[in-house]
């Protein structure tokens, strides 16, 4: 290598150009366009590289002041949730509005004291809202808008601040005693919407007197659901349930309680107590339940007047355990005399008589039963006698007791107990029959499970009555002694 000569196509490196041919990279090009190395620098971390985009972007924003940006995010805030923006107090007596020309639209300023400027005078309390951007210092329309107080109440009668009852009444020259006083009345008509007073102790709808006050303080002419009037309790008054109710009876109750808590401070003592507590309402098109708690009752009921309203009113024991609450009478236990205006239902009671009937029904009413528990009971189970009245099974039950009859229907009532577990305990015995239809009554008593046995007659049918036992066969009832028809009775 020392000794090559130079020539035509070899050329000899200097040790100076061997530096430098050792200093270039493998793989190095040519010298890169600026538009490369742009790339190359744009594309590493942590650069803080300004693109184009960006450059493109900060040209659409004009700045001609400087601007207090963490200011504008908190006017921006306060705008979009408000509107507009309070800024401070301003006394109109300086004779310029406020923000010295730099006020923006929508910053709002409080009138602390008042004063005119630009011919438009200000009260203290009002407020002043810019409507442009630098608002006029001394111009008004249309830099400024005035909200003010002329609509607020500056006096009742003649009489400011605070304004008492006695002093309103004496200003408009009554008496405390001629204020009507109508506390929680409900008239219960939508269209009855004006209610007066006409005179004292007197009241009108639409100028129809519907109630007057007499010595006895009774109300007269129409009823009224509940309240008072001139401050007197209105007796006769008939509530108007807007919820299901249940009363509430304890064998440590009181008939003095109101029945509607199940405590002795709370509940009533008597089964009567409760019914006439239901006839004393309007039902309307809710519900009652009477609750009776455990233990034995020795009262029973009578049903001699109908409630009002309704869709159901249940007499309620202990479904699972009937026997835990009994009622156990020395004559009929239940009797319904009088119409009802919904139907009515046993549910889990244990019935005993020394005489007279479990239920006995001389009205026409419909009353369903289930989960009950018929002991010994001196009449009949179930006595029905009253045209058109309707006696409906709608649950399984137990008969633990004699009686002449489980069923005695008569006088073209109808009985309909079908599909139904009927379990007798303890071979209880029917003295007259089990089953017993009489004066063109109807009985529909197919498909039942009956468990366990009782002695006497099955059923007894005569005078055109009907029972329907689906092709039960004669023995399909309980009893260990053939059924009879007799005058026109069927039994199939």
């Amino acid at each position: 290598m020392d000794n090559m000569v130079e020539g035509t196509t070899t050329r000899i490196l200097t040790a100076t150009e061997r530096t430098k041919l050792a200093g270039i990279e493998p793989a190095a090009t040519a010298d890169q366009t600026g538009a490369e190395i742009k790339a190359l620098y744009e594309a590493e971390g942590d650069t803080n590289a300004y693109t184009d985009a960006e450059k493109t972007r900060l040209g659409h924003v004009s700045v001609t002041q400087a601007v207090d940006l963490d200011q504008m995010e908190t006017d921006m805030a306060l705008f979009i949730n408000g509107g507009m923006i309070f800024k401070d107090d301003w006394d109109a007596s300086s004779g310029s509005f406020p923000g010295g020309g730099a006020a923006q639209a929508g910053w709002q300023y409080y009138v602390s004291v008042g004063g005119t400027v630009d011919g438009v005078a200000f009260s203290a309390g009002d407020t002043i809202v810019a409507r442009v951007d630098n608002a006029s210092s001394t111009t008004y329309s249309p830099n400024w808008r005035k909200h003010d107080q002329t609509d607020a109440v500056q006096a009742v009668a003649g009489l400011t601040g605070s304004v008492s009852q006695a002093a309103l009444l004496a200003a408009l020259g009554l008496a405390t005693t001629d204020s009507p006083q109508f506390a929680g009345v409900n008239i219960g008509h939508a269209a009855d919407t004006t209610l007066t007073r006409i005179a004292a102790g007197r009241a009108a709808i639409e100028g129809d007197e519907i109630a007057r006050l007499v010595a006895t303080q009774t109300l007269t002419n129409k009823t009224l659901q509940s309240g008072s009037i001139d401050g007197a309790t209105v007796t006769g008054v008939r509530e108007v349930l807007s919820a299901d109710r249940t009363y509430y009876v304890r064998t440590d109750g009181n008939d003095g309680n109101d029945g509607l808590s199940n405590s002795p401070g709370g509940a009533f003592l008597t089964l009567q107590k409760a019914f006439d507590a239901v006839a004393a309402v309007d039902l309307s098109t809710q519900s009652a339940i009477i609750q009776l708690g455990a233990g034995t009752y020795t009262s029973g009921i009578s049903v001699n007047k109908s409630w009002v309203g309704g869709n159901l009113v249940t007499l309620k024991g202990d479904s699972t355990t009937p026997s835990n609450v009994e009622v156990a009478t020395s004559g009929h236990a239940f009797v319904f005399s009088s119409p009802l205006a919904c139907r009515f239902i046993f549910d889990g009671l244990k019935l005993t008589t020394s005489s007279g009937d479990g239920i006995r029904i001389d009205a026409s009413v419909a009353v369903d039963y289930k989960n009950m528990d018929y002991g010994a009971i001196a009449g009949s189970a179930m006595h029905v006698l009253f045209p058109g009245a309707y006696l409906r099974c709608v649950g399984n039950y137990s008969i633990s007791g004699d009686c002449q009859r489980h069923w005695n229907m008569e006088y073209n009532s109808f009985l309909r107990c079908t599909g139904y577990t009927i379990t007798l305990t303890g071979t209880p015995n029917f003295s007259v029959a089990f089953a017993d239809a009489d004066l063109n009554a109807g009985m529909n008593i197919g498909g039942n499970t009956f468990t366990g046995s009782g002695t006497g007659k099955r059923y007894e049918v005569t005078l055109n009555s009907s029972m329907n036992v689906s092709g039960g066969g004669a023995t399909y009832l309980p009893g260990n002694a053939s059924g009879t028809t007799a005058t026109g009775g069927e039994y199939a």
